[in-house]
């Protein structure tokens, strides 16, 4: 008999002519050796053909096994699952994810996907897929991006024409980004997310997170450039939280896509304001001294191609995660609005993963190993966001699973 059949077994006693119980044998003993009760009382129990004294009842049964010793440490623990709660990558591949990209779409299928999110397209939870997508609107429109780049150079250059500069300054600063944003729209597995509602976390959280993080920037009264991070990061998430207010429903795939929208504004705006900054130096020094060290082009072309991994998955990372754990704190019956997400310890060393590579990304010493640094912390970044694109579909597979799909 096991230890689980011996905490089991009801055990019956005759007291003053009446049969009372069950009992289990552990609280039978505790009376006994309280002097509550004494073992001479006839018991019975299953598989017994009569009554007998307690004493012989319980001494035929096994005695209780000590408890078995605490499980070993796992050996597959990791530092960085432990502090943030978001688990190591499980199933994903590169040629899994992007396998799919070219295969034939129709163009129903492009309308429907930008339709997403009214209350006739909403995408039903039975329908709501839990597998990795893969990404072929963003394929297609970041290739017509750079099509699109490459062919105003190259008009810019044979016809010489200044009314071409705009159009190229358009594409440079807010294609690489704005396609980006595209990327996560197609990482929400729910459609939910009104298209009308990323185009204005884009635009007015974009503009938002600058204005709030060029007032804390004048509050503190520095600009240093490797505390940027410290100011910039929080502004985005209060922008994300203020265009996203209506929208907090505990996903981690709807935080990543408004995060990565406010990002990819923010981006576009602040890229567009660095070379509209570097022309304005080019005619200065042009006209001063007859040339100049400034270069429009090559910084608009660097800001570009780093765009998919800076601002737009940094501000994924911190949104994604936020409201991830609003998502966590109500599955475990705690109280769930922002600010107690925010004071989370989990939270705070997952918002601490951006703030530190924003820091690093604008260090002197980092940026003298070139643009190889840069794609280091890049990947960084992006090794953190697909945990959280993970951790929301895991989250479409449990809602879908308790709603009984």
């Amino acid at each position: 008999m096991s230890s689980s059949d011996y905490e089991g077994r009801a055990i019956y006693i005759a007291l003053g002519g009446r049969q009372t119980g069950p009992y289990s044998p552990t609280e039978l003993k505790a009376r006994i050796r309280g002097g509550e009760l004494p073992d001479t009382v006839f018991a019975w129990c299953s598989g017994m053909s009569q009554w007998s004294p307690l004493r012989e009842v319980l001494a035929e049964l096994p005695p209780v096994p000590p408890p078995p010793p605490p499980p070993p440490p796992e050996a597959d623990k990791e530092f960085f699952a432990d502090i943030t709660g978001l688990d190591r990558l499980e199933g994903f591949s590169l040629r899994r994810f992007f396998g799919g990209i070219f295969a034939h779409h129709t163009a129903e299928e492009v309308a429907d996907f930008f339709c997403m999110g009214g209350t006739e397209s909403k995408l039903p939870l039975s329908r709501v897929q839990t597998e990795w997508p893969s990404p072929w609107i963003f394929t297609r429109l970041i290739l017509l991006a750079l099509v699109l780049y490459a062919g105003f150079h190259w008009c810019g250059d044979i016809f010489r024409n200044l009314k071409l500069v705009p159009g190229c300054l358009f594409v440079g600063n807010f294609g690489i980004p704005f396609c980006i944003m595209v990327l996560f729209m197609e990482l929400n597995v729910y459609r939910h997310v009104a298209f009308y509602d990323v185009l204005k976390a884009f635009m007015l959280g974009g503009l938002l997170a600058i204005f709030i993080a060029l007032s804390l920037f004048v509050q503190m009264g520095f600009s240093a450039a490797p505390l940027a991070g410290i100011i910039e990061e929080p502004a985005k998430l209060a922008a994300a939280v203020l265009i996203g207010r209506r929208m907090m429903d505990g996903r981690a795939l709807t935080g990543l896509l408004l995060g990565s929208a406010v990002g990819a504004g923010f981006a576009a705006f602040e890229s567009a304001g660095y070379t509209f900054e570097s022309i304005i130096a080019l005619c200065l020094e042009v006209k001063n001294s007859g040339e100049s060290s400034a270069d429009p082009g090559g910084l608009m072309h660097m800001r570009a191609v780093l765009s998919p991994f800076c601002h737009v998955v940094w501000t994924a990372i911190t949104a994604g995660g936020l409201w991830l754990m609003m998502g966590r704190l109500k599955d475990e019956g705690k109280p769930c609005g922002v600010l107690h997400a925010l004071r989370e310890k989990r939270y705070l060393a997952l918002f601490a993963v951006p703030v530190l590579l924003h820091t690093l990304w604008n260090c002197d010493w980092v940026q003298s190993f070139g643009l190889i640094s840069f794609v280091l912390l890049g990947l960084a970044a992006w090794a953190t966001v697909l945990r959280l694109v993970q951790a929301g579909l895991r989250q479409a597979a449990k809602e879908k699973k308790d709603a009984g799909y």
